[in-house]
């Protein structure tokens, strides 16, 4: 199971990453169907194939975070109505994420006595922490994060992927996505 959703993600995050090449030059509704047919053909068939099999061991373990962000950018590009039902991150929120999210990775490679990754094994701390996420996500009107809370558990808990938590809900490719989105508001 693990290995076919990581080539689902992957199919995913290469359809992304053609559909924002596309969308230069077509309607962002061609650019998404293009780049999820040809993202998800190329991933399949060329599975073998060293690029592939290459980007998806750097990428490992994906998540649910990276492929949700993806669909979720394509989405929003394709039909901006769903902004209400996707939520809408504020700028507090990815500087903390940009800020907070290296020191997670750098308590967790134990720089400090505490380790929050440790709890990313254990079910009740997950439950917690999902719960908090989803209230969170009611407080903040923004549906999206309590979709991957939630995708991230079950994942978790069927075991398909790592053992730990944190990486289906966490991706270090998420802290460039969030300083670049950050800018971008800014200009």
């Amino acid at each position: 199971m693990t290995d076919r959703l990581s080539t689902l993600y992957m199919g995913v995050l290469l359809g992304w990453v053609l559909f924002c090449g596309f969308a230069l030059v077509a309607r962002p509704d061609q650019a998404a169907i293009a780049g999820l047919i040809l993202g998800f053909g190329l991933t399949l068939g060329l599975r073998r194939n060293i690029a592939i099999g290459g980007a998806m061991a750097v990428l490992e373990p994906i998540g649910v975070v990276l492929p949700l962000l993806a669909l979720r950018h394509m989405a929003l590009a394709v039909c901006t109505d769903l902004a209400p039902w996707l939520g809408q991150w504020r700028a507090w929120e990815l500087a903390a994420l940009v800020l907070l999210y290296p020191v997670f990775l750098a308590a967790s490679m134990g720089v400090w006595r505490a380790e929050p990754y440790r709890l990313g094994y254990h079910p009740v701390p997950v439950a917690l922490m999902v719960l908090g996420l989803c209230l969170y996500a009611l407080a903040m009107a923004n549906p999206f994060l309590a979709l991957l809370a939630v995708a991230a558990q079950a994942q978790w808990v069927l075991r398909a992927g790592s053992s730990n938590w944190f990486d289906h809900i966490l991706h270090v490719l998420v802290v460039p996505v969030a300083l670049f989105t950050l800018l971008a508001r800014l200009w």
